[in-house]
């Protein structure tokens, strides 16, 4: 059986939504969180040889942000794409990916955002939760 275009772009769409639907509760949690008192944010200095590994495995492991790279891959180059083309696409989101994981790094990490976040954690949980339900909710009711 040969599969049409069409056929496989609504298999992959399904696939996605029913993911994004498994992993979308775990978000929702926000709201029992942002209910709690605000627990202890002591800021503890990092050590050890392999931060490095463990970042890199956390980030690896998360399921939604391989499924949002395949589907940036998957618009990216079309069938008759030269190589560089490809090659371009996967040097870019590469790059894009460092500096943007570096520039939350240095930015999450400084005294005065810090502080912000202790202050305002109950508004911005609370707000994501709220966000990440109507999503999971629009998720699992979509009808194509």
């Amino acid at each position: 059986m040969r599969w049409t275009t069409e056929q496989l772009a609504t298999f992959e769409r399904d696939g996605v939504l029913f993911v994004e639907g498994l992993f979308n509760p775990q978000e929702v949690a926000r709201f029992r969180s942002a209910a709690t008192p605000d627990a202890s944010m002591a800021v503890i200095p990092a050590r050890g040889g392999n931060l490095y590994w463990r970042g890199l495995l956390i980030q690896m492991t998360n399921p939604k942000a391989a499924l949002h790279w395949i589907a940036i891959v998957g618009i990216g180059p079309g069938a008759g794409a030269p190589l560089w083309v490809g090659i371009a696409l996967v040097v870019s989101t590469t790059m894009l990916s460092l500096f943007g994981h570096l520039a939350y790094a240095v930015a999450f990490s400084t005294a005065p955002v810090v502080e912000f976040y202790r202050r305002a954690r109950r508004w911005i949980e609370g707000a994501l939760g709220l966000f990440f339900t109507v999503a999971a909710f629009k998720i699992a009711t979509y009808k194509p």
